[in-house]
């Protein structure tokens, strides 16, 4: 069987979809779910979220449902807050109590999360707290408070003095601030992280597709497996905005021909998710997209809809993407000649 988890972005944030493959002979209506890994359970403790233990335990997901041969399981909040990005987990599925469980690799992406996990506890509202009581001392009625006059300046010569370090104080702070200055006109310092943390958060703001984007691009200059995490995140976001810059880094990070395992965010190669991801710029005429499209469908590696299944179809795309003056689609045509 083979396991996928999508997040669509209707399902919002802290939610995932498990899609399993091909449908296992389990009633969606009963299933019950338990994640395992390296002999750690996800428990059902009676918080908001499960939390990691030694005792098998089976809890009912948000949703599940059986369709066109696959089995859909939706995990909420309680789930996704102790699933680590780019870790592969053991996911036991069963619907009746005491039938041997059906068990499949969870090899779990990173996902959009809230900023803050889902409350504990309650806040307890029955018994107010004690008002606070403000002591204020005062002074004995009979001992007024002395009050010093300043001394008075000495007269004449002496009072360079003071004006002379004053001089030297205000010497001292242009120069710190020239040297502060001159250090950033060096280069340019960020003052955001680039950890999932920080890639969760800025998806969760409310920006323009660009400025995803270009968020993006700097986790991925900053390199890292975690800054590439959220760097996939970002491109995602960036990409359902509508940027198509967005939807080809995330056609790359997938595409059997451009796959570099130290610049995705994926364990392994999806040509058909590539092409998924190409299909959408392609849709707005983007020379690029179209012609890694038409490499994808016409070499046959992708599974997509019936009017892009042919070879014909695929060579369709790189002659749309060279009209478009695309060199490499230009190329591309010039040996597909030659080989006839």
């Amino acid at each position: 069987m083979v396991t996928k988890v999508l997040q669509p972005r209707e399902l919002g944030l802290g939610r995932a979809q498990v899609v399993v493959r091909p449908m296992p002979e389990l009633d969606p209506a009963q299933l019950e779910v338990a994640i395992e890994r390296d002999g750690s359970f996800l428990q059902d403790t009676g918080q908001p979220i499960l939390a990691w233990g030694p005792s098998q335990t089976w809890v009912r997901p948000e949703t599940a449902s059986g369709q066109d041969g696959q089995l859909t399981v939706v995990l909420g909040e309680r789930f996704t807050w102790n699933l680590r990005a780019n870790v592969t987990y053991l996911l036991k599925l069963r619907s009746r109590t005491g039938e041997t469980p059906v068990e499949v690799r969870l090899p779990w992406p990173a996902v959009r999360m809230p900023s803050t996990p889902p409350t504990t506890s309650p806040v307890d509202i029955s018994s107010p707290p004690s008002p606070l009581v403000e002591i204020v001392e005062t002074p004995a009625p009979d001992e007024p408070p002395v009050i010093s006059a300043p001394p008075r300046p000495p007269k004449g010569r002496m009072g360079w003095g003071l004006w002379g370090a004053l001089g030297v104080v205000v010497v001292l702070i242009v120069a710190v601030l020239w040297w502060w200055g001159r250090d950033f006109s060096m280069g340019t310092v960020s003052p955001n992280p680039t950890t999932i943390a920080w890639a969760k958060t800025f998806a969760q703001d409310k920006h323009s597709a660009e400025a995803y984007f270009q968020e993006a691009e700097r986790f991925m200059k900053a390199g890292g497996s975690e800054a590439v995490q959220g760097a996939e995140l970002l491109y995602s976001v960036a990409g359902d905005e509508g940027s198509i810059p967005g939807d080809l880094a995330m056609g790359r990070m997938l595409d059997p021909d451009l796959f570099v395992a130290e610049k995705s965010a994926f364990t392994g190669l999806d040509a058909t998710e590539a092409a998924q991801w190409y299909q959408k710029a392609a849709a707005k005429d983007d020379p690029e997209a179209l012609f890694r499209l038409g490499v994808l469908v016409q070499s046959g590696r992708a599974s997509l809809p019936p009017n892009l299944t042919t070879p014909q179809s695929g060579i369709g795309l790189i002659q749309r993407s060279a009209d478009l003056k695309y060199q490499p689609a230009r190329d591309a045509l010039v040996k597909l000649t030659e080989t006839k």
